[in-house]
């Protein structure tokens, strides 16, 4: 990887139809199988944060209760695993979460915090990763996409035209969709849901619960 790679492959605050939600830098390549692969990043400027104990999986920084950074992560890929890859456009996607102030002691706790469950999928790194600052292919290490090679222009261009509104999509078991869109997650033990179900997680899946509740 280098610095010209990221830049003609580094989309910045791409946006999740339907949700009103964007990913703060989504790196896109290809893995030696040739499978287009997705990276999303999460960007925090977190130098501190306090774990919500009665509501596991969420903490808060300042005056808000938000999701941890690899729960908000989690979402952002299981969204473009359920809504845009597909049969004939099929995608790879990984996470990580960057808080680029955030103090060795936040990021320890922020790690152990996600160490079961989906949450642990997904690295979190903090300010003591990224200095000094590392060259280009050790911040590709650190992401996670160290093995990735430059996609071709014609996948980039097709990704980025790929349609990813759910409104467009049909669930094979509606009512079961509705369920798992309007129940309380309780833990972070729970296991990502199927394709073509709406994981409570998703950004989408948190609007329609506000929405219900309004």
């Amino acid at each position: 990887m280098t610095p010209a790679w990221m830049r003609r492959n580094l989309l910045l605050e791409y946006s999740l139809p339907a949700t009103g939600e964007r990913v703060d830098a989504l790196i896109v390549g290809r893995e030696v199988s040739g499978r287009l692969c997705t990276v999303a990043i999460a960007l925090k400027q977190w130098t501190r944060a306090d774990f919500h104990l009665e509501r596991p999986g969420m903490v808060r920084t300042g005056e808000r209760i938000v999701q941890h950074p690899a729960r908000q992560v989690g979402g952002y890929v299981d969204y473009l695993q359920q809504w845009v890859s597909r049969e004939e456009f099929p995608l790879t996607v990984r996470g990580a979460a960057v808080l680029h102030d955030a103090p060795a002691g936040l990021i320890a706790k922020l790690r152990a915090s996600a160490d079961r469950g989906p949450a642990s999928a997904y690295l979190v790194l903090g300010r003591d990763d990224l200095t000094p600052t590392p060259s280009a292919q050790d911040l590709a290490q650190r992401l996670g996409c160290a093995d990735l090679q430059p996609a071709s222009r014609t996948k980039s261009n097709a990704f980025s035209r790929s349609n990813t509104d759910p409104r467009r999509r049909s669930w094979n078991e509606p009512e079961a969709s509705l369920k798992e869109v309007t129940r309380s997650p309780s833990s972070e033990t729970k296991t990502w849901p199927a394709r073509k179900s709406c994981s409570p997680w998703t950004p989408h899946a948190r609007r329609a619960r506000r929405a219900s509740s309004s």
